[in-house]
């Protein structure tokens, strides 16, 4: 009979975090839309990009005011995911005094694909 090594406890760290990098690569594409989606990082992630593309010119000096509305999800992978906020243009209109949308843009920022969060701000008139 052989006798079993002991793994050591830098092998185990080591295998944990290449573990930690993989879980990153099961996501291959990000888990929102948009006119233009930009590439994901297997660690992190931090996109600011357009979300909604205003039609001909938008005058800059006509924007009164804008909304910010968030949502935050945690993933246990390949078990849950638990998530909470409402990032939708509806609660962006019930959370300040806009009547009008102009064009919105947005920020996406994630951690090892674990830790996600979408921030969503709406520009537009009263």
């Amino acid at each position: 009979m052989s006798a079993r090594k002991a793994r050591s406890p830098a092998a185990v760290v080591l295998l944990v975090m290449i573990a930690l990098v993989l879980v990153g690569c099961a996501g291959i594409f990000p888990p929102f839309d948009a006119p233009i989606i930009p590439p994901t990082g297997l660690i992190t992630t931090n996109i600011h990009a357009p979300l909604i593309l205003p039609k001909g010119s938008v005058d800059v000096t006509e924007i009164q005011d804008h909304a910010d509305v968030s949502t935050v999800w945690i993933a246990i992978p390949f078990v849950t995911t638990f998530a909470w906020g409402d990032a939708s243009l509806l609660q962006g209109l019930e959370m300040s005094r806009l009547r009008e949308v102009h064009y919105a843009d947005y920020q996406y920022t994630n951690f090892l694909y674990l830790l996600r969060m979408l921030e969503v701000r709406y520009y537009g008139t009263h």
